[in-house]
């Protein structure tokens, strides 16, 4: 449940005091009807949580007191998806399910069979949308570290991203990801890139390029799934066992 969470920026925050606006003001009086000296959870894009008591609410804004700061430690994996850009609802479903399980960014990706990129009015539109599903998927499953989305790359230009482990689903042929993931229990990567392809699968030359540069293809069995499905599937196994 989200009742008691909120996100706040940090220049929102003054010593003990804390000042809601925006969306999470509307959501607490208006949607929540959260009176005060009721205790919610607040958090920052540092991964911060404060323990606060509702002291006010305005009609534009809601005055917090922090009663308690709490700090969690960054996870030593970082887990990065690399998704090939799919339907619209479909993409914002992914950012919503991966956050939920703790990934750490998010790469767009461009392929032969891809989405094209939109326009960059529409493209703009759609990074500030997955950025606020990302945040209210954490007000959802108590994660308090909001997700890197970053500008769409070339599936080319992939290769370039710094990675200790970097895997790709392929329905043709690849070792099972769950061998992977469990025969590395003992050593497991400081940092791990997951590339998903588009609903018409890779080409096979881009297929031939990410293993020439470094990628190991995996599958995750017989059943050929779509996308999205796929991407949270292979996240939800890496994230299991290599991040908790």
């Amino acid at each position: 449940m989200t009742a008691n969470r909120f996100f706040i920026e940090k220049n929102q925050i003054f010593g003990k005091k804390a000042i809601l606006k925006g969306r999470e003001h509307h959501h607490l009086s208006n949607v929540l009807r959260i009176k005060e000296n009721e205790k919610i959870w607040l958090f920052d894009e540092d991964g911060k949580s404060y323990l606060g008591k509702v002291e006010e609410v305005k009609k534009k804004e809601t005055v917090v007191s922090i009663l308690e700061i709490r700090e969690k430690e960054p996870s030593q994996i970082k887990v990065i998806l690399a998704q090939a850009l799919i339907k619209p609802s479909l993409m914002e479903l992914i950012v919503q399910k991966s956050t939920e399980l703790g990934i750490d960014e998010i790469i767009p990706v461009v392929s032969k069979r891809s989405r094209s990129l939109p326009e960059e009015e529409i493209l703009n539109q759609r990074l500030k949308r997955w950025r606020r599903i990302t945040i209210e998927a954490l007000k959802q499953s108590g994660g308090v570290f909001i997700p890197k989305i970053v500008y769409p790359v070339k599936l080319e230009k992939l290769p370039e991203i710094d990675a200790e482990k970097k895997l790709f689903l392929n329905e043709r042929e690849g070792e099972l990801l769950k061998n992977i993931v469990i025969n590395s229990l003992e050593k497991i990567p400081s940092k791990v890139l997951i590339l998903i392809g588009p609903e018409g699968g890779w080409d096979r030359e881009e297929e031939k390029m990410l293993i020439e540069s470094g990628f190991q293809a995996v599958s995750l069995g017989e059943k050929i799934l779509r996308s999205e499905t796929a991407a949270i599937c292979a996240l939800g196994i890496v994230i299991h066992f290599w991040k908790h």
